[in-house]
């Protein structure tokens, strides 16, 4: 793993000799003298780096020379962008920080190698300062120390994070598309820990609670459809039904839209993708401890450390450990204790060659609530009261993924990728809930026992035709996936409530519990994709591209003791299109396509013995037309976007046998969105949205189910949240949001509704030293009492506070 620093091979040759018989004492005090020097700044520099980048000409001639060189370098991943300058200056490049995963306009024309990489870097978040006479040293502006440990603030650069996935090849401003990324500080900001409040953060989204009989974890609605197997770790599918604790996620990232050329099966609405952290080409040690209502107490370590010093540059190894237990504001019994380990390792963070190795384990072991079962009114009952038995409702929860990824760049030409990923998830639980009617409690149970093992190629290819640039992306995708689902049966019947305004939950009931797994879907998947971008001079830009996918799942059920089956094998070819002008540099509008297709057995849940198993995949359809813009010195960036998304052959109950299911109606939903994320100066940082949805069955063979507007979909949904700093320790914050009133059930005779809510959020954080700050966070100031959903009425937890503090080790 040790690194020889070569021209072109991005390595460290300008931090230290690249003969092996140097000693270690020399190496360090060579690194040590070129990042002293890279640290000094003279007199006027502190304005330019505010620009975004900076150089430092010195006296005595670390860079005299104003010739201009001829450059070509096409738009690409900073990595292979900077080996081309290196070519083409003889200048040689040395990052203090991982470039991994970062993109670069490139640079075209006659300038100066430092006017060069101001426009290599622009957009970056990243400056550059000489070292010597020919060693250039790539670094933030700030420090990456600092911006890990950013407190409350929201990054300035927070909207210019690339999506994680090899198939974005622009930043988000040029994405023709709505995605919504919520980064590591607005997460820190928050103090959130589970990935139901990060979502929360996203206008668009709803959340499911007890439909089918689930429990309310990590089901969401995204644009008015259900994500429910649209939920992606590191861009491979997780369809495990629980609530997932974020401590190894660096960002979440919400495209909306269908989205099946990019990730496969599924995406009507939109999908998720949760980002874990990798090693980071530093040393950073960071420990979280929190405490607040209802019992609540973290202890988080993320602990990053670079081998360069013990001789293997461009290695690191990273940590993310936590531990977490408590209960939820309002209600005394409900529980959840969990734990997670997650190490990692990289190698060749500075060169053209990456390889990362990851693992992560997590278990919970909780007492859940179902609340109230009601689906024909809002509950007149206190639904905080906990309507459970304690001594028989459970649930655990394990889940684990295995990560390997290899990423080579052949230069500015091409940059291949490939993953590898094995998950499973594990979940067993019972839960009791209540008629509130007859005070009868409906035992409730799931097992679950899912994996994936998941391999994807990805090749990115950049070239010029002329004046046309273009940017290729190809690939394959191979996955297997196992599910497993049973329940679990109690000796004897639970008790009813006989006060059902004062429910027990201690009554003496100890059943005896017996676990039956009695189906099982194994599904294989094969996909393979190209786009391609054509960027004509400066204003425009066309992209787009097709996918083509075979879903073949396989279905047993053991407890009818039923043969094998063979459900419905599916392929389908998915494409995306998009036109894209460029009015200036700071702004874009565009017009975008893009289709999806769901096969019947998308979330391994499939009813093989179902006229279902034998149905083609439901079909999707997006027209969306957007703009966006960034003001205030590329800090802050202006979002707007009008969709429509059509389901052209939707499931519907056949009139004539209502026990059919067939493909036959048309559903729909439109809207609009607007988005601001980013700094509008150094002290004030905002993020902002609000989504417009109407959603409704536009036609159908029984006529009664025509312009029924769907369930659980808002017209208005409000998110905001602003941090400011009144002086440079301290930072406070707020945030609000809003949810419009969403259809439970209609009837001829009746319309229920969840109802609508606004609940408010607070922070404030101060900062003793480098090393040691302090936060305080307050939730649900107004004490409001609301649900994210109905027919099982769980409320959201209330007024609560959390106080903890970060230190640097």
């Amino acid at each position: 793993m040790k690194k020889k620093g070569k021209k072109g091979g991005f390595g460290t040759s300008g931090l230290r000799p690249s003969s092996a018989s140097v000693s270690r004492s020399g190496q360090y005090l060579t690194m040590a003298g070129a990042l002293v020097a890279s640290a000094v700044a003279v007199p006027g520099t502190a304005n330019a780096a505010q620009q975004g980048v900076q150089s430092v000409p010195r006296e005595g001639g670390i860079h005299r020379s104003v010739q201009q060189i001829d450059f070509d370098i096409p738009a690409g991943s900073l990595i292979s962008t900077l080996q081309s300058f290196e070519a083409a200056s003889s200048l040689k490049v040395s990052p203090k920080v991982s470039l991994e995963g970062i993109e670069s306009r490139g640079v075209v024309g006659k300038f100066t190698p430092q006017q060069a990489l101001h426009k290599i870097l622009e957009g970056t978040g990243l400056t550059f300062v000489f070292a010597g006479k020919a060693l250039v040293v790539i670094d933030t502006k700030k420090g990456i120390g600092d911006a890990v440990l950013a407190g409350v603030s929201v990054s300035g650069n927070s909207h210019k994070t690339k999506v994680s996935s090899a198939k974005y090849t622009e930043e988000l401003k040029n994405i023709p598309q709505t995605v919504n990324i919520i980064p590591q500080e607005l997460i820190k900001s928050q103090n959130i820990t589970s990935l139901r409040d990060v979502v929360r953060n996203i206008p668009g989204i709803t959340m499911n609670a007890g439909e089918g009989g689930n429990y309310p974890g990590d089901k969401f609605n995204v644009r008015g459809f259900t994500a429910q197997s649209d939920m992606f770790v590191d861009g491979v599918r997780d369809i495990g039904a629980y609530s997932r604790d974020i401590f190894n996620v660096e960002q979440v990232e919400v495209t909306k839209g269908p989205n099946s050329s990019i990730s496969g099966r599924g995406s009507t609405g939109g999908a998720i993708n949760m980002v874990t952290k990798s090693p980071r080409a530093l040393t950073l040690r960071t420990a979280n401890i929190s405490v607040g209502s209802a019992d609540q107490r973290r202890i988080a370590l993320d602990a990053n450390q670079s081998l360069a010093p013990i001789g293997y540059d461009g290695a690191a190894v990273r940590l993310n450990v936590v531990s977490s237990q408590g209960g939820v504001a309002g209600n005394e019994v409900i529980r959840h204790k969990n734990w997670g380990i997650a190490p990692s390792l990289a190698v060749g963070l500075n060169g053209p060659t990456q390889f990362n190795l990851g693992y992560s384990r997590a278990q919970q072991d909780n007492i859940p609530s179902y609340g109230l079962s009601t689906f024909n009114e809002v509950p007149t009952l206190d639904t905080r009261k906990f309507y459970g038995l304690r001594s028989v409702d459970f649930e655990d929860v394990g889940s684990s993924q295995l990560n390997a990824r290899f990423n080579h760049s052949f230069g500015s030409f091409a940059q291949l990728q490939n993953q590898t990923i094995r998950g499973s998830s594990r979940v067993s639980r019972i839960v009791t809930p209540v008629n509130p009617a007859t005070g009868a409690r409906s035992p409730k149970s799931h097992v679950f026992d899912n994996s994936i093992v998941s391999n994807q190629t990805n090749l990115n290819l950049s070239f010029r035709t002329g004046a046309i640039a273009h940017t290729v992306t190809t690939g394959v995708e191979y996955s297997y996936e196992k599910s497993k689902r049973g329940s679990i049966a109690m000796g004897t019947p639970a008790p009813a409530i006989s006060d059902i305004d004062n429910p027990s939950a201690d009554a003496d009931f100890h059943p005896t519990l017996t676990k039956t797994y009695n189906r099982r879907v194994n599904s294989t998947s094969l996909a393979a994709y190209l786009f391609e971008s054509f960027k004509i001079g400066k204003y425009v830009e066309l992209n787009g591209g097709a996918r083509w996918d075979s879903y073949d799942p396989e279905y047993v059920d053991s407890a009818s003791m039923a043969d094998t089956l063979r459900a419905k094998k599916s392929t389908a070819v998915s494409a995306r299109g998009a036109l894209v002008i460029h009015p200036s540099e700071n702004g874009s509008v565009y017009a975008s396509y893009g289709t999806s297709f769901n096969p019947s057995s998308e979330n391994l849940t499939l009813d093989g013995l179902s006229a279902a198993s034998s149905l083609d995949p439901e079909k999707s359809r997006t027209y969306e037309v957007g703009s966006k813009w960034d003001f205030f010195k590329q800090k802050l960036l202006a979002t707007v976007a009008a969709f429509r998304t059509e389901k052209t052959n939707a499931r519907t109950p056949d009139p004539d046998d209502p026990s059919v299911t067939i493909l036959a109606a048309k559903q729909r939903v439109q809207g609009f969105e607007v988005g601001l994320v980013g700094e509008i100066n150094s002290k004030v940082a905002l993020s902002a949205g609000y989504s417009n949805l109407e959603g409704k069955t536009v036609s159908a063979p029984d006529t009664t189910r025509e312009n029924q507007p769907f369930t659980n979909v808002p017209r208005h949904s409000i998110n905001l949240w602003g941090t400011v700093k009144p002086t440079r320790n301290l930072s406070i914050g707020a945030g609000a949001r809003y949810m419009d009133k969403r259809l439970l059930r209609k009837t001829a005779t009746s319309t229920i509704h969840v109802p609508s809510y606004h609940t408010y959020d607070a922070v404030a954080s101060y900062k003793f030293n480098p090393t040691v700050d302090i936060q305080l966070n307050i939730y649900n100031l107004s004490n409001k009492l609301f649900y994210d959903s109905g027919r099982m009425w769980v409320p959201a937890p209330g007024r609560s506070v959390t106080l903890g503090t970060s230190v640097k080790l």
